[in-house]
């Protein structure tokens, strides 16, 4: 009777849930596993245990599960013991993923497959609640396309149509039985086009603009107070107050092309107004200046197209001309975000 009480609660424990008793997992072991912690059979793995843990009260494994998509990497989780079980007999055949396999390799989501509910997949076009409400009602939903169908992590991987000027976003939306509101057909229609450029490095790994920069450090700009202001050196010291080369290594390398210049009549210079080496003497012009702009970055480069601005232009105690900005009317432009590619 005594040996009989010491096993008659553990066979109890064994009957009333589904456990390992029948076999000791360890360390090497393929197994069966629910990454996600979810009970539905299509949600469970075939994987390894890459290391065991006892908590005393309860068991957990480090698994790796292969990926699920061609070329993808193999993923890590931690779950507790009742996530993970033996492999069926017959090494996995029959396994409850679904595939019928031998039990080392996952049933893979094809590219174009779905997310084993038959409703979406890669490439369709969806809406997309990308702050996934709990309540329908309070959904706000952007246009979308379907690039990834992440299985490990129950999770759509989607491109959110880009807006006027702007870059287009990647988000995950949960697959979740209480969110299925979070994602919506659509019919017809296709991503809006977005316009892309390619990179430019040097040796270095510095990035490059798309042509070659003044030599703002060595321009000829001598003159004489009173003299005629000569257009395309005024126009070049203009450019020069933006247009500079990427640091060594880095980015943010700036173009700037004059679209309209218009010179306006002298006045004198004025202390305080005007800074630099001038005098009451000095005469000193007005210049608008409409103008297109370019920042070129790793990921991303920036277009500002339309902008306008005043400055003002003289030539200062050394004989030289000078530019800067000054008071009055301005645009900013039309901004238009354009993506890298390598």
């Amino acid at each position: 009777m005594f040996a009989f009480s010491l096993v008659f609660p553990a066979l109890l424990f064994c009957l009333g849930i589904e456990c390992n008793a029948q076999k000791v997992l360890k360390k090497g072991d393929k197994i069966m596993a629910s990454p996600t912690s979810m009970a539905d059979e299509k949600y469970w793995r075939p994987c390894v245990i890459t290391d065991v843990r006892d908590f005393g009260t309860f068991r957990g494994y480090d698994i790796e599960c292969p990926a699920t998509t061609p070329g993808g990497s193999p993923s890590s989780f931690f779950v507790n013991e009742q996530w993970v079980k033996a492999l069926p007999a017959g090494n996995g055949k029959g396994n409850p993923n679904g595939g019928g396999g031998n039990g080392d390799t996952p049933v893979e989501n094809p590219p174009g497959g779905d997310n084993g509910d038959g409703q979406f997949k890669v490439g369709d076009r969806v809406e997309v609640d990308i702050a996934m409400m709990a309540d329908p009602k309070n959904s706000n939903y952007s246009k979308a396309t379907i690039d990834e169908i992440d299985l490990p992590n129950q999770s759509y991987i989607v491109t959110v149509d880009a807006k006027p000027g702007k870059l287009p976003k990647q988000f995950r939306i949960l697959i979740r039985d209480y969110g299925k509101h979070w994602i919506r057909p659509i019919q017809g229609g296709n991503a809006p086009k977005v316009p892309t450029e390619k990179l430019r490095v040097d040796k270095n790994g510095t990035v490059l603009a798309n042509r070659e920069l003044l030599d703002c450090q060595n321009m000829a700009r001598g003159g004489r107070n009173g003299g005629a202001p000569p257009t395309e050196v005024l126009k070049k010291l203009i450019r020069c107050l933006y247009e500079n080369p990427s640091q060594p290594g880095m980015d943010g390398a700036t173009t700037m092309d004059v679209t309209g210049f218009s010179v306006g009549s002298p006045r004198r210079w004025e202390i305080y107004r005007d800074i630099g080496q001038g005098n009451a003497n000095t005469l000193v012009y007005p210049i608008r200046v409409a103008w297109n702009q370019k920042t070129f970055y790793r990921n991303n480069n920036e277009q500002r197209m339309g902008v306008e601005g005043m400055y003002s232009c003289f030539v200062d105690k050394l004989n030289l001309w000078q530019c800067g900005h000054a008071d009055g009317p301005s645009k900013d432009g039309k901004v238009q975000q354009i993506v890298v590619k390598r």
